[in-house]
């Protein structure tokens, strides 16, 4: 139960990020604390237990994303030109944030809400410290260019 109060709300903030929805990012920590609590055993103590519980939660969010993506159907009805866009609505950071590719959004997550170092981010993802650099200043130059539009 303390796990829960300790790091449901960032599992579920990582899930929601990833899925963009409300109801399957709570299912998707649902699962993920069923998966922490089954395999609990398996924790060998080579990182930080959060760190652990975090790959979980990615992965149960991936694998959710995956799965809902598969279930989509293509909706043949929408025009893009009936859409109309409003450019006096206020854009939020998290409007913004969502907005980003995928690579960049989780860059920045981690980097600055879940206060990971560009090393810990380069191992969690096993890409190169470079590579995590690149995308925080791409990412950084596209949440910049999101809210000048504003």
């Amino acid at each position: 139960m303390q796990a829960i109060n300790t790091y449901g709300t960032k599992l579920y903030n990582v899930a929601f990020f990833i899925l963009k929805d409300e109801a399957l990012a709570e299912d998707s920590t649902q699962d993920t604390f069923k998966k922490i609590w089954l395999n609990l055993d398996r924790f060998s103590f080579k990182s930080s237990l959060y760190t652990w519980m975090y790959r979980i939660a990615y992965n149960t969010a991936l694998t959710t994303y995956h799965k809902e993506k598969k279930h989509r159907t293509v909706d043949t009805t929408y025009d893009p030109s009936s859409v109309q866009i409003n450019n006096i609505e206020e854009i939020t950071l998290k409007d913004a944030i969502e907005k980003l590719p995928f690579n960049y959004r989780k860059a920045i997550i981690m980097y600055y809400f879940l206060r990971y170092s560009i090393k810990d981010i380069s191992v969690e993802l096993s890409v190169n410290e470079n590579t995590i650099k690149s995308w925080l200043k791409r990412g950084r130059s596209q949440l910049k260019g999101y809210l000048d539009e504003k």
